[in-house]
């Protein structure tokens, strides 16, 4: 708050006029004594008389200054707030300018002049007022906002009667609004962040839901067409149409896993994944997505290491890029170079990488599109072209998974991506042995619980051919419920994690307080689930949808094989 004091001139001036007040009255009343006349009335009636005066004078003078003090106290506190509000008021008359308050020249840029003399050098000084000026001269009061250089200002012109002149004044008021639009470009670029972002959401949660339905869909499709084919001779039409179904549904598959992965579901199981056939199939068919005139070339090095990734992750960076590669060559067509090798470290880091380097001979992109090509929601193709996410998740996932990315590029001669990846650990990629070709049996009796009738009957039918006894129902309260009554009657829990009423998780945590020992096989299309049990337990597996009869019957099997406490059983 601004606090104003006397200055020594004004402090000085009232103490004066206290002292004239007040020293001739002793005076009087002492001459008087002397010259032999004293008179107690004369000198009670000389200080009443001017101690009356003088509080008078007081009071004026008192009530005078206070008021000249708030004034003043009013007017620099007003020219204190234009200042802040970087607000200038000013009033034109024929060709002189009065400047009433403000200081908003200072925030100007440093070419303006500081100081405005005349309405010559104003006009020259900020020509955006010479149309507010001309309007308020013939009458019409001016309000607008305009733009000069990288300055936003906000004009106010009002006509005034001039007491007779031809010509009338105007008062004349600019705001520099330069930080407040700013503001609210911000605001509102925020805003709709926050909007695409929930709509990525909300598609985000669609798209989960999406893929949850369809892989049952899928799954069934499998299953169903597997076991035609094995009803039928390989050498017939018939099987060829069947073996045709069995691979379209692994392309959905493909999709469903994509999809998932979008919408922040995705399996996330890694696995030694090795890149040279996944490159080469990518890009062809992106290449021939596009029907655009592409020379591929392909330097793959076949004895590369894996890597060990989620696919569906990889896929999706591969997707991205060279989608992104194929679709700067629309126009006019050019070479897609695809090269894969092991190299030794680099940037500081001792360890070898498998490198991809994906080059494009497109368009290319300046070194300001360069620098933000990986933020999220930018995107330089039209609208309805894209979201913008693309290299945003492909730059998430190879963080996520050790590794890094860098992008060379030319306008006008084509863009280059280089990832560098770990290869495959000693302890991941240890060489798996492969499913024997003849699917394991059994005469176990299996508790096989599924709220979608197709994937029930899908089960039961598949186990029931492999040997097993099987009892299935779509009720999980039902599956509790015979598990509670007979739980040794039963060698086994086959059990889908998403169920109404009671989930898969539940009714593992269930049979688990009942039988700490007792295996449960988990059927999932999204995400992770850990053991009842924390940490890695031998009597509880995964099985993730959809899936085949061949890793159904094995991973049976091996639950069926580990006997009490972990401990295998012979079969």
């Amino acid at each position: 708050m601004l606090q104003l004091q006397e200055s020594p001139v004004q402090k000085f001036t009232s103490m004066g006029m206290r002292v004239l007040f007040l020293v001739p009255i002793p005076c009087l009343i002492l001459s008087s004594w002397r010259q032999g006349k004293p008179s107690w009335a004369f000198s009670l009636g000389l200080i009443l008389f001017s101690t009356f005066v003088w509080a008078i004078w007081e009071f004026l003078f008192y009530s005078l200054r206070q008021r000249l003090l708030r004034a003043r106290r009013a007017l620099v506190g007003c020219n204190h707030m234009m200042k802040k509000l970087q607000t200038c008021i000013f009033l034109v008359h024929d060709s002189e300018v009065f400047h009433l308050g403000g200081a908003m020249w200072e925030e100007c840029p440093e070419h303006l002049p500081k100081q405005i003399s005349g309405v010559s050098t104003l006009l020259s000084a900020y020509p955006f007022l010479k149309h507010s000026l001309q309007c308020a001269l013939s009458g019409q009061p001016m309000d607008e906002t305009v733009i000069f250089g990288d300055h936003f200002f906000e004009v106010v012109c009002h006509p005034m009667s001039s007491g007779g002149s031809s010509r009338p004044c105007i008062l004349c008021m600019i705001r520099n609004i330069t930080f407040l639009k700013k503001s609210q470009d911000e605001r509102s670029y925020f805003a709709k962040r926050l909007e695409q972002a929930g709509r990525m959401e909300a598609l985000g949660t669609l798209a989960g839901g999406f893929a949850h339905d369809f892989n049952n869909i899928i799954f069934s499709a499998i299953g169903f067409t597997e076991m035609a084919m094995e009803q039928t001779s390989t050498d017939t039409k018939l099987h060829t149409c069947l073996t045709q179904i069995s691979l379209s549904c692994s392309r959905a598959k493909e999709l469903v896993e994509q999809i998932s992965l979008f919408s922040g579901r995705s399996m996330g199981e890694k696995q030694r994944l090795r890149l040279h056939p996944l490159i080469k199939s990518l890009a062809k068919r992106i290449v021939r997505d596009h029907s655009v005139r592409v020379k591929l070339r392909f330097y793959l090095d076949e004895e590369t290491p894996p890597v060990f990734m989620d696919p569906t992750a990889m896929h999706l960076v591969l997707f991205h890029v060279i989608d992104n590669a194929v679709r700067s060559m629309d126009e006019e067509g050019g070479a897609l170079t695809c090269t894969l090798s092991l190299v030794g470290g680099s940037h500081g880091d001792t360890q070898d990488r498998v490198k991809i380097t994906i080059k494009d001979t497109g368009c290319g992109m300046n070194e300001e599109t360069r620098k933000r090509i990986f933020d999220p929601y930018f995107t330089t193709r039209p609208p309805g072209e894209g979201m913008g996410l693309g290299l945003a998740t492909a730059y998430g996932i190879l963080s996520q998974n050790g590794g890094w990315t860098e992008v060379e590029s030319v306008p006008r001669e084509g863009t280059t991506f280089t990832f560098y990846l770990p290869p495959c650990s000693t302890e991941h990629c240890e060489t798996e042995e492969p499913l024997s070709t003849d699917n394991p049996r059994g005469t176990e009796h299996i508790l096989v619980v599924d709220d979608e009738p197709q994937i029930e009957t899908l089960l039961r039918i598949t186990l029931e051919s492999l040997g097993y006894r099987v009892t299935s129902t779509t009720k999980p309260q039902q599956a509790l419920a015979d598990l509670t009554q007979s739980l040794q009657s039963f060698d086994l829990l086959v059990t889908d994690r998403v169920m109404p009423g009671i989930t898969g998780e539940e009714l593992t945590a269930l049979v688990n307080k009942m039988a700490p020992d007792f295996p449960v096989l988990m059927l999932t299309g999204q995400g992770f689930v850990a053991p009842p049990t924390g940490g890695n337990s031998p009597h509880f597996d995964l099985l993730y949808k959809p899936t085949r009869k061949k890793e159904l019957a094995h991973k049976v099997r091996a639950l069926l094989d580990k006997g009490t406490h972990g401990t295998d059983t012979p079969h």
